[in-house]
């Protein structure tokens, strides 16, 4: 699907239905650029738009291929730019991703999305409430939408930690309740989120050395480089405390089956004696003087339950039952 804008200082407004982009740079005003947003696009549309920025054709295949890494180039005066897209489940507790790719020059910007997260209307509601981002052109809204992106990833990385933390409580809770699986699967949504978060650091940094500190933009990307830090940083810590918490928990399995194998062999070796004790009896003995007695029969009973009682008694003792 594909609709376009045309923004300048006064603000954004949406485009014609049906227009040349040929023709769009003359009927630009002066400062102004014209935004085209494609999502899912197939190659028919792209081709069109490859044509008036006069691209190589492997552009086409690159905008229209799904989860693509992080990256920056450049073709010309035309600069292209991946950037991950990442957003919260909050009924499963998932970390999705898809991607949109960045294509601008000096008046046309065209944003190709991947995926069900749409930072397009944030970032048009961050550019009319700041007119020096539209001011700056293509570059500008660009920024605007990365910008909104990297938002995401601290909202993101703020619902993680508050998974990590629940999780943590409950592995160090009173009970036994094994939380392996659940440990593994936030592992992989945190792996999903950094994948998508980290390349975004060396991205910034490029930015950065493409533009002079006296450029007007450059407060904007550092900005943006110093939130993709922080984006990172939060990945980082949880998915080392998450390490953490698994290998504890490990440890306490191994406990708890410990313990479990300790009371087994406590009640092993306490039906042990009274077993061995009826199995001699259970023999058919003719010359045992004792099977005449008359408090035989009681006197092994009892002589079983001394048994038991004073082994589960050393048992306990020791910490085995």
């Amino acid at each position: 699907m594909l609709t376009w804008w045309r923004c300048d200082a006064e603000g954004i407004r949406p485009g014609e239905k049906s227009v040349d982009f040929a023709t769009v740079p003359d009927s630009l005003p002066p400062g102004g650029f014209a935004w085209v947003e494609l999502t899912e696009p197939d190659a028919a549309e792209l081709e069109r738009l490859v044509t008036v920025l006069r691209l190589p054709p492997f552009v086409i295949h690159d905008a229209i291929s799904a989860h693509r890494r992080p990256r920056l180039d450049a073709y010309g005066d035309v600069m292209s730019m991946v950037v991950k897209s990442v957003w919260y489940l909050d009924g499963t507790s998932d970390v999705e991703t898809g991607d949109v790719t960045f294509l601008l020059n000096r008046w046309l910007l065209v944003t190709v999305r991947h995926g069900d997260g749409d930072p397009m209307p944030d970032a048009r509601a961050r550019l009319e409430h700041n007119p020096k981002l539209l001011r700056l052109g293509t570059r500008g809204a660009a920024y605007a939408v990365v910008g909104t992106m990297v938002d995401t990833y601290l909202k993101v990385s703020e619902e993680i930690e508050t998974d990590v933390t629940e999780l943590e409580r409950a592995v160090f809770s009173p009970g036994r309740v094994k939380r392996v699986e659940q440990l593994y699967s936030l592992q992989r949504e945190v792996l999903e989120f950094r994948e998508a978060v980290q390349p975004m650091d060396v991205i910034a940094d490029e930015l950065l050395s493409h533009h002079d500190r006296r450029d007007a933009v450059t407060p904007f990307v550092r900005t943006l480089a110093h939130r993709v830090k922080r984006a990172g940083d939060s990945a980082a810590r949880s998915e080392n405390l998450l390490n953490a918490i698994l290998q504890a928990h490990l440890g306490q399995i191994g406990m708890w089956q410990n313990e479990d194998m300790r009371k087994i062999s406590a009640w092993a070796a306490i039906i042990a004696a009274p077993t061995m004790i009826a199995g001699i009896y259970g023999m058919n003995f003719k010359h045992m003087p004792e099977l005449n007695w008359v408090v035989s029969y009681p006197a092994v009973l009892l002589l079983m339950a001394v048994i038991c009682w004073l082994l589960h008694r050393g048992f306990k003792r020791n910490g085995w039952l």
